[in-house]
């Protein structure tokens, strides 16, 4: 039995305590789960931390059941109840042709449905990715594509015959799909089997209120041609500690790592916010170098290399002052603080 002296304010207390050191892995909620500030919590879980706070030790789990009884208790103190678990913002999150890296970056193949059908379906396991959760058969709900720099209207609505969730779009996007990857749209339309990697559509959340998302298209193919040119401009390793460069290389340059490195963190200079498609126009659609973000003397020899969080997208610019000494190489961060001391001071100047 739940104690009756918890309030509020104890719960408060066990979400910020949650938020600071996560849920136990073996805590999560199945199918209930309070909804705080866009953030989902298990039920048991918070209960038994808010013990704490109130009782001076974490409450057994086994002496109380979940359900009706802690969902009835934490309702009647003001608290948000959803029909989901709490497990699925844990990224990342792979459902069909969808895979979530964050609560702000989702990625999808391109398939026949997104180039030749207005839409493409949502699994359950996404929906919170969207803010999704609580959305019923008769709701319809708008949200703005921005894709190079236009604002494309899109919805999400139920397919009601099926019970699947849909994002649709209106013809102008669709265009716009259908100009990105010509060569698929008339794949897809004559119904034929393409052997290549699809296009990946990456969308990125932009707001806080699931309303606006920015959308990249990314070419698996321009990412081996941009590979072949780089290696056919360095055709030897020229330089003192060349093991250690050519496996730094080989990292940057296998096309699965840097498909994902794109597909995390896209296709604009991290550092400095370059992106080569506004001044490039087409020619420069796609386009950036990797920068591998371990430094190279860290190692003796090769080492498993994680996309995700070891390479990063760095405009052909960074990449070169990072890497101008080789006694220095320099990291993010550094280069981040060089272009906001010079920033300050060029606003200091015109003061």
């Amino acid at each position: 039995m739940i104690p009756k002296n918890i309030d509020r304010g104890h719960i408060i207390r066990a979400i910020e305590d949650t938020d600071q050191k996560g849920i136990p892995p073996d805590r999560h909620s199945v199918k209930w789960s309070i909804k705080h500030k866009d953030n989902l919590y298990p039920p048991k879980y918070l209960i038994s931390v808010a013990n704490r706070y109130a009782n001076g030790n974490e409450w057994d789990p086994t002496e109380f059941s979940g359900g009706d009884e802690t969902n009835n208790f934490l309702s009647s103190l003001g608290f948000k109840i959803v029909n989901t678990s709490s497990k699925q913002y844990e990224f990342p999150v792979e459902s069909h042709s969808w895979k979530a890296f964050s609560e702000t970056v989702s990625v999808k193949l391109m398939d026949k449905s997104s180039l030749l059908h207005h839409g493409t379906g949502i699994p359950f396991k996404l929906r919170p990715f969207f803010g999704l959760e609580e959305f019923e058969p008769e709701d319809r709900r708008e949200i703005i594509i921005r894709f190079k720099d236009e604002k494309f209207k899109a919805h999400f609505e139920m397919d009601k015959q099926f019970r699947r969730m849909r994002l649709f779009w209106k013809s102008d996007f669709a265009n716009a799909l259908k100009d990105s990857a010509p060569e698929w749209y008339d794949a897809y339309s004559a119904d034929t089997t393409v052997e290549a990697e699809p296009p990946v559509m990456r969308f990125k959340r932009a707001d806080s209120g699931f309303s606006l998302y920015d959308l990249e298209i990314i070419h698996p193919k321009e990412i081996e041609f941009d590979i072949e040119s780089e290696i056919a401009e360095e055709r030897e390793l020229r330089t003192e500690g060349a093991a250690k460069q050519y496996y730094g290389k080989r990292y940057e340059r296998d096309p699965k790592n840097r498909k994902i490195a794109l597909e995390v963190h896209g296709t604009v200079c991290v550092i400095c916010g370059f992106d080569f498609e506004k001044v490039y126009g087409e020619r420069g659609m796609g386009f950036i170098e990797v920068h591998h973000t371990v430094p190279l003397s860290s190692y003796d020899e090769e080492h498993t290399v994680n996309p995700e969080t070891d390479l990063v997208p760095v405009c052909a610019n960074c990449h070169r002052i990072i890497h101008r000494r080789r006694d220095k190489v320099l990291n993010i961060e550094e280069m981040k603080l060089i272009l906001s001391s010079l920033s300050s001071l060029q606003d200091t100047t015109n003061e």
